[in-house]
C-alpha cells in the first residue's frame, strides 16, 4: 500500500467518550442524589454512579433474578396499584402477559385479561396506564377476539390461525 494514501488523513477518526471531561472515570466519587439540592444540576454520569461500592456490594448480594416460566398474567395483581401502575416495569409485564396468552393461542383467556385490566384501570382513575401501553393491550383484546370469531365461524374444521391443513 502506498504510504501517502495513509498520511493523507482520509479515514483519520479519533473516538472519544461524549462524557469524557477530562478527568478518569474511575477517579471520580459517587455522589449521592437523594441530597443534592433541586436547583443543583447532577451529571448523567453521576447519577448512573450514585451507589457507594459498598451499597452495591450489598444490593448485588440480595439480588435474585426474576425467572418467568409462563403464566404471567396469573401473577399480576388486579385491580392494579394506583401508585405503581404508571412504572415501565408494570406496563411491560401486562404486555408480557397478554403477548403470551395471544402467541399461545388462548385468546379468550387473554381477550378476559386485557378487559380486567382495563376494567380495574377506570375503577381506580382513568389513565393509570400509560397511554402506549393501553393502545396495545386494546390491540391484542381486539386480535383475540377477532381469533376467537374465526375459530368459532370454523367450528372444529381447522386450527385458528390457518395454518395447516
Amino acid at each position: 500500500m502506498d504510504d501517502d494514501n495513509l498520511d493523507s488523513g482520509f479515514l483519520n477518526i479519533s473516538l472519544s467518550d461524549s462524557e469524557d471531561d477530562g478527568s478518569d472515570s474511575s477517579s471520580r466519587s459517587p455522589v449521592d442524589t437523594t441530597t443534592c439540592k433541586p436547583d443543583e444540576p447532577v451529571s448523567r454520569a453521576d447519577r448512573r454512579n450514585a451507589l457507594s461500592e459498598s451499597d452495591f456490594q450489598l444490593l448485588r448480594q440480595s439480588y435474585r433474578p426474576k425467572v418467568e416460566n409462563g403464566d404471567i398474567y396469573r401473577t399480576i395483581k388486579i385491580p392494579l396499584d394506583p401508585a405503581g401502575a404508571k412504572s415501565k416495569p408494570v406496563n411491560q409485564e401486562l404486555l408480557h402477559a397478554v403477548e403470551e396468552l395471544y402467541f399461545f393461542r388462548r385468546y379468550e383467556e387473554a381477550v378476559n385479561f386485557v378487559h380486567d385490566v382495563l376494567m380495574s384501570e377506570g375503577e381506580g382513575g382513568a389513565g393509570l396506564l400509560e397511554e402506549d401501553t393501553t393502545k396495545l393491550l386494546r390491540y391484542y383484546q381486539a386480535k383475540c377476539s377477532q381469533r376467537l370469531l374465526q375459530a368459532r365461524a370454523r367450528g372444529a374444521r381447522g386450527p385458528v390461525d390457518g395454518a395447516g391443513s
